[in-house]
């Protein structure tokens, strides 16, 4: 853990060494997760290393996701369980179409989570923790000096079948750090 600390501590005093445009954008957002079939929430981190290219650390997460699956067609208990997930992401973002208040393109990135599912019929838990590659495509508008609406897509490809999508959008306010 000290490790990525100092690697993320570092990774900023290097950008601002090579940093062109100097937007720091601290905002919220909300998402959907395909796999989880839940809402979650979440804060945004970003610095724009260029006009073209900005570097993205958010977190999302949702500690209560309720949902009841039928496991057949004739079940007349269906499975209800709770879903726990927290999700960190570390993605770049590329800025292929890009004018003074509209920017898209795609993220490149990883993403870490945690989550742990409770079946409420038995009690039974089960959780676990997975890294995965993100791969998926952003947008930004800049609605006034200093706010930004983001919005995009996110396909996280991630081991023991945790693959899943997410559709976010998310308000923040931008200003000059140095």
């Amino acid at each position: 853990m000290k490790k990525i600390v100092f690697i993320l501590i570092a990774a900023l005093f290097v950008l601002k060494a090579n940093a062109q445009a100097g937007d720091f954008t601290v905002g919220l957002k909300g998402a959907y997760a395909t796999k989880y079939e839940g809402f979650l929430y979440g804060a945004d981190l970003a610095y724009q290393l260029s006009p073209l290219l900005e570097l993205n650390l958010s977190g999302t997460m949702n500690p209560g996701i309720k949902k009841t699956d039928k496991l057949f067609d004739n079940d007349s208990d269906p499975d209800r369980r709770k879903t726990s997930l927290y999700t960190g992401s570390l993605d770049l973002r590329f800025f292929l179409i890009s004018s003074d208040n509209f920017s898209t393109g795609p993220i490149l990135g990883g993403s870490y989570a945690k989550y742990e599912t409770t079946n409420l019929n038995d009690n039974f838990t089960y959780d676990g923790n997975y890294f995965g590659f993100n791969l998926g495509w952003h947008a930004q508008v800049r609605v006034a000096e200093n706010i930004k609406i983001n919005g995009g897509w996110r396909y996280t490809n991630a081991k023991d079948d945790q693959n899943h999508h997410i559709f976010y959008v998310g308000v923040g306010y931008a200003f000059n750090l140095f």
